[in-house]
């Protein structure tokens, strides 16, 4: 290989090439600044009306039904913690009862309403989980839901929150 080529690879390639790793921008500064999901008032309005136990009954959350679709373990970050700059995410998918089907993939920036950051995760995303080396998040607290199926068509969803300072 001549020395113009490497050049030009080294080029193409960027700064990965001499072992510096790129920030990945998951969530934009704007994106972020959208509000986050609240939860609905609709409690003090029947209660006033005294409707509330009429409509509790309807509204009571079932027990939910154990997982069936792939096991979604989250490695790193820890959920909950704080970081300061940029961080590695590691996620496991581990199949219970069919091979996971990585075309089901949905990762989600949760706000008032959800913002598929899929895209952006994807390139590092293979049927065994995710590795990403070097995620840029700003400033703030941050919630992403994860989902994935199995060729079963069974379904799971993790969510896990991180602080960025």
């Amino acid at each position: 290989m001549t020395v113009v080529m490497a050049l030009f690879l080294a080029l193409l390639v960027g700064p990965s090439a001499w072992g510096q790793i790129r920030p990945v921008i998951l969530v934009t500064e704007r994106e972020a600044r959208l509000p986050d999901a609240a939860a609905p008032p609709y409690e003090d309005f029947l209660k006033q009306r005294g409707l509330f136990d009429s409509f509790r009954q309807f509204s009571t959350p079932k027990a939910p039904e154990p997982p069936r679709g792939p096991e979604i373990a989250l490695i790193r970050p820890r959920d909950g913690a704080t970081y300061t700059g940029t961080l590695d995410i590691e996620v496991r998918f581990i199949p219970r009862a069919a091979p996971v089907d990585l075309s089901t993939l949905n990762v989600e920036y949760v706000k008032l309403w959800g913002i598929d950051i899929t895209g952006r995760v994807r390139p590092y995303a293979t049927v065994e989980g995710i590795q990403l080396q070097n995620a840029q998040f700003p400033s703030g607290s941050h919630r992403v839901k994860i989902s994935v199926g199995d060729m079963a068509g069974n379904f799971t969803s993790r969510t896990f929150t991180v602080r960025v300072q």
